[in-house]
């Protein structure tokens, strides 16, 4: 898509050095195949959003000084590793184990069918299922970004890319083994909007076929409504749901079998959450 210049291809590479180098200072000893995630999802977030600056400058090379606006973006890597690897031991590694086994599991399903990403962005989800898995000509990304969308076509290129809005989805009825949303529910306005795109999920998934939902929740409601309030004042704001509303939407949308994890709390109201449910 966009070359690099070799002085932003060495800051992105002293960046992941400089992460490692953090990662063994500390006793934690992630897991290899969760570090090669982590890794992974770093040096693409830096390049993604080191892209988004050079264009914004009218540029036709990512230069360093577009990189180092992707890693304030993102953080010191002192403070990612802390970010990325607080809490206790035992609930690091359980969250490890989880998340690989869930990448793991979605490449398993890709053997039976196709699996479709919905809000894939860049293509993070699709990018770390290909770090165990080479073949992803059975996985569809959609989003309506474009630049988004440009980045993930050029960087994976076995997948298949649709720019479509996850309520009106193109496919026929039945088509998808299984469908992936991360980090996709939150950005809808309402949740009308997300019943709509339940309701398109269940419509494209097969009998039998499975959904997987991650995203930031919260319990309480009122901070539901406190953040979409706060979001239209500030883009620094994430929206959220009730974790108990998205659920009940589930439901409704007769899907089954619903299973919810807690993976991570943040300032003790926003929740991240991963749910399983089947289709009926």
């Amino acid at each position: 898509m966009m070359a690099f210049s070799q002085a932003a291809e060495r800051l992105i590479k002293d960046y992941l050095m400089d992460f490692m180098n953090k990662i063994k200072r500390t006793d934690l000893d992630p897991k290899p195949g969760y570090l090669r995630l982590i890794l992974t999802d770093i040096e693409h977030i830096l390049r993604f959003h080191g892209i988004e600056e050079a264009l914004r400058r009218g540029a036709k090379v990512v230069e360093e000084k577009d990189i180092r606006v992707a890693i304030n973006k993102l953080g010191k890597p002192e403070k990612l590793a802390r970010s990325e690897f607080k809490g206790v031991k035992s609930a690091i590694k359980r969250r490890q184990n989880l998340i690989l086994n869930l990448i793991l599991g979605m490449n398993q399903l890709l053997n039976q069918g196709f699996l479709l990403d919905a809000g894939c962005g860049w293509g993070r989800l699709i990018m770390e299922m290909k770090c165990f898995r080479d073949d992803m000509s059975n996985v569809i990304g959609v989003d309506l970004g474009v630049i988004p969308l440009m980045y993930a076509k050029d960087v994976i290129k076995d997948a298949n890319f649709v720019r479509a809005d996850m309520r009106f989805l193109p496919f026929k009825d039945g088509f998808f083994k299984a469908l992936v949303a991360v980090g996709a529910i939150h950005e809808m306005k309402s949740m009308n909007e997300v019943k709509k795109a339940f309701k398109e999920f269940f419509r494209v998934l097969r009998t039998g076929g499975l959904l997987y939902l991650m995203d930031i929740f919260s319990r309480l409601k009122a901070i539901c409504y406190l953040s979409r309030l706060l979001q239209h004042l500030t883009s620094n704001f994430e929206r959220c749901f009730s974790i108990k509303d998205v659920i009940n939407a589930l439901s409704l949308n007769k899907f089954s079998d619903l299973t919810t994890v807690m993976l991570t709390r943040h300032l003790h109201f926003f929740e991240v959450h991963l749910i399983v449910a089947e289709r009926s």
